[in-house]
């Protein structure tokens, strides 16, 4: 909630009480695209520091083994502690993809609530047609569950 409230703050230039109550209410109109969205980041996040770490750790122990040989008997060691300076550089850059693909799910929202009937003249044409197969799945769904 509280990355959403900034994130209002910063689309409607609103006070920071005014931008949680906005999010709160967009989340709870598209739970299901906010769910999708924040469970995909944290697939790709985890995998994306996983990756990063274990590759500086890799690329460390083979650099000390191919350089160093005659003077560090352990590369392990210094692989560890480049793996902890690795994993928290690669927090700090993963959050940044975070707080886009939130903030571009934002905007798209907004985008559709302002205009409901209308597709954005913005969308690109590959993503109308995925959104005009999304509005046929809802609606199959819809007619599922009402009988």
């Amino acid at each position: 909630m509280n990355k959403n409230a900034y994130i209002q703050v910063a689309l409607h230039n609103s006070s920071f009480c005014l931008g949680a109550k906005e999010s709160f209410w967009i989340m709870a109109g598209n739970a299901r695209r906010f769910t999708a969205v924040g469970i995909t980041g944290s697939i790709l996040s985890f995998l994306g520091k996983g990756l990063i770490t274990m590759f500086s750790m890799f690329l460390t122990i083979a650099i000390i083994n191919e350089a160093f040989t005659d003077t560090i008997e352990q590369p392990f060691i210094p692989a560890v502690i480049i793996g902890m300076f690795a994993y928290m550089i690669a927090s700090v850059f993963l959050s940044v993809f975070d707080y886009s693909a939130l903030t571009i799910l934002h905007c798209f929202c907004l985008d559709e609530a302002q205009n409901p009937n209308a597709p954005s003249r913005n969308t690109p044409d590959g993503l109308k047609k995925f959104l005009e197969k999304d509005e046929e799945m809802e609606k199959i769904s819809r007619a599922n569950h009402i009988i």
